[in-house]
Formats: structure tokens, C-alpha cells, sequence
């Protein structure tokens, strides 16, 4: 049986809730050119899914897993399926804007959003 402390309730209905919507948002535009948009869409999906998974079976069976930090990775795994999603977003709005955009590798191999000027 899960069990919360029940002043966690407000904040996991909301926070699913606008997760979802984000979610299904922006699966409906993963398919808009350039191609880029799709693979940052599933990383960012499948890191935050596995890093959402950990913070569960932390909640599930805290006692058990106590050792192993998996409300840390849930941190880690947050912030790191969050940002190929604001790439995700930066390029799509660059190219409604009628920007030309690249993804590129900067500091330590992080990607990052590139845009040239509008389109020819």
C-alpha cells in the first residue's frame, strides 16, 4: 500500500496533471520539421519517465531502497529530462518565427539551440 503524508496530495495532483498536458502538447508537435524535434521530445520523455519511476519506487518502498538515494536520481533525472525539453521548445518557437536553427554541442558536449536568421 502507498502511503503520502497527505500535505503532498495538492502538489502531485497538480504537478501530473500540468506534466500530462505538457506532455501531450507537445507530442502533437513533435512532428513539425526539422527532425531534431522528435529525438529531443523522447530523451527528454524517456530520462523524466525513468527518473519519475525512481522517485515512485523511493515513495513505494522507502525503507528498502532508503540506501540506494533514488529521491536524489529523481532530482538528477528531473533536471535532465527537463532541458532537452526547453531545447525542444526554443526550437520550435525559433521556427515559428521563421528562424533557421541548429543543435549544436557546446561546454562538455551539452547541446544547445543555435538560429541563424529568418528563412530564405
Amino acid at each position: 500500500m502507498i502511503s503520502m503524508p497527505r500535505q503532498q496530495t495538492p502538489f502531485l495532483v497538480v504537478f501530473i496533471t500540468t506534466t500530462v498536458v505538457v506532455v501531450r502538447k507537445s507530442w502533437q508537435l513533435r512532428g513539425i520539421p526539422p527532425q531534431s524535434n522528435a529525438v529531443l521530445l523522447e530523451v527528454s520523455f524517456w530520462v523524466f519517465f525513468l527518473a519519475a519511476f525512481a522517485w515512485a519506487c523511493e515513495r513505494i518502498m522507502c525503507n528498502r531502497v532508503r540506501p540506494f538515494h533514488l529521491h536524489a536520481l529523481w532530482h538528477v533525472g528531473a533536471g535532465v529530462g527537463v532541458y532537452p525539453w526547453l531545447l525542444f521548445a526554443v526550437q520550435l518557437r525559433a521556427q515559428y518565427l521563421g528562424q533557421v536553427t541548429w543543435i549544436r554541442q557546446g561546454f562538455c558536449g551539452l547541446p544547445y539551440v543555435r538560429s541563424g536568421g529568418p528563412r530564405a
